[in-house]
């Protein structure tokens, strides 16, 4: 038994500091969001939930641009950032923030304006909240991220500790005392998410707002913001979620149902997924900017290797004891569903193989490559989702993704090689 706990202990030991508070991270986060749609649903049902689900359909997709814009950038140059300080470099992405945040409610007026085709139930006051959930949210992953760039992660971890934990620990005392709402959801968030602003407080104290710095890191950041952005866009045509919608619009709500239902069983290979992106991109620069060309590739293959040997494995077990998990779960099984789990598997494989190749490319600038290549893929996914849906129903549309996901990792794996192999960092 010692032996065996030695054993282990040099085996966590092996895992880098940043990569285990991470995945802490990443568990807190993820089973926050299990708790929450438990708690939401059977306090407030389905319809009530239903309606927090499309908004934060909005929140998600902003926060998405918001990483591509923001966030990526800044994960993937922090290293290459010279002569310019932390506390500059912090200042320089908070007015990005902070303008980003401008146009956010620019866009969400826009859709108050528009609310009789959006959602005619909201009213203007749900419209702020929604604009104040987005600002909330971004600034404290914003600060998270920043503190995975300066080694920092117990820091990181304890602002979400403070923002999802508070968050769910106040829903369920509100659910307790009947008075859990979605107003009061909202609420939740953003005081959760302002708290856990305190943790970054000794920086904000710091901060060197000068112009020099903030020009110098807009200039670095603009370039692969551009090709980032366009690419967040264009590769949600290439994504599970809009399969599903296409699933769900062919073939009906039940349909969709017994997919998401399949997929919530393997979605917890996402903890691996959003754990490393919250450092792969800047280890990856910093390999590039001290070993150059073969030193990236060779943590390209190491990461790979070892999140498609987790990957495989959780899957695997998932596949085993489908029928009992099933039947524990949602008290029945479904039709095709080790079938569908398998692909849904084999996707999370070459979605994780994309995410670090991008990494890899960021670092020698090769975003604008990867940009194209994924929109040539998703105009295959669409074509081919619609295509194959109709004629070979839910299989034959995840199968058309996976092929999709396969061909997008195996073209951005041949341009990183082409661009990294025996390259040099240049001054």
């Amino acid at each position: 038994m010692n032996k065996a706990v030695r054993v282990l202990a040099g085996l966590v030991d092996r895992v880098p500091n940043r990569a285990r508070w991470s995945m802490v991270d990443q568990v807190l986060i993820s089973g926050v969001s299990v708790l929450t749609t438990i708690l939401l649903v059977r306090t407030l049902g389905l319809h009530e939930f239903g309606i927090y689900t499309l908004i934060m359909i909005g929140v998600q997709f902003l926060a998405g641009v918001q990483t591509a814009g923001i966030l990526s950038p800044m994960m993937s140059l922090f290293e290459k950032r010279g002569e310019v300080t932390p506390a500059a470099y912090l200042s320089a992405v908070i007015v990005h923030q902070s303008i980003f945040a401008l146009v956010m409610f620019v866009v969400i007026a826009i859709a108050w304006m528009l609310r009789g085709w959006i959602a005619p139930e909201l009213s203007a006051a749900d419209f702020a909240l929604i604009g104040a959930v987005a600002v909330a949210t971004q600034f404290q992953d914003l600060a998270r991220r920043f503190f995975y760039v300066t080694d920092r992660p117990a820091q990181a971890c304890l602002s979400d500790v403070i923002a999802y934990g508070g968050r769910i620990a106040l829903m369920a005392l509100l659910a307790y005392g009947g008075e859990l709402s979605i107003g009061w959801v909202w609420v939740t968030i953003i005081a959760t998410s302002a708290a856990a602003m305190l943790v970054i407080l000794p920086d904000l104290l710091r901060l060197e707002f000068a112009r020099p710095a903030v020009d110098a890191v807009t200039l670095a950041h603009r370039k692969l913001a551009g090709w980032l952005v366009g690419s967040n866009f264009v590769s949600w045509f290439s994504e599970t979620n809009f399969a599903l919608l296409v699933i769900g619009s062919a073939l009906g709500t039940e349909e969709l149902g017994a997919s998401r239902a399949i997929l919530a069983l393997v979605v917890v290979v996402n903890l691996l997924l959003q754990s490393l992106e919250n450092f792969v991109p800047s280890a990856a620069s910093k390999a590039y900017v001290t070993g150059g060309g073969t030193a990236l590739l060779d943590y390209i293959r190491r990461v790979s290797i070892s999140g498609i040997a987790f990957i495989g494995t959780l899957i695997a077990a998932a596949m085993v004891f489908a029928d009992p998990i099933m039947h524990l779960v949602y008290g029945r099984t479904f039709p095709d569903q080790l079938a569908i789990m398998a692909i849904f598997g084999a996707q999370h494989a070459f979605v994780f193989i994309t995410m670090v190749i991008t990494a890899g490319l960021r670092a020698v600038d090769g975003v604008g490559a990867s940009f194209w290549t994924q929109v040539v893929m998703a105009a295959v996914s669409v074509a081919g989702l619609w295509i194959a849906v109709h004629i070979w129903g839910t299989l034959g549309a995840l199968s058309v993704l996976l092929l999709v996901r396969m061909a997008l990792a195996g073209v951005l794996g041949w341009l990183l090689l082409r661009r990294a192999r025996g390259t040099k960092v240049t001054s």
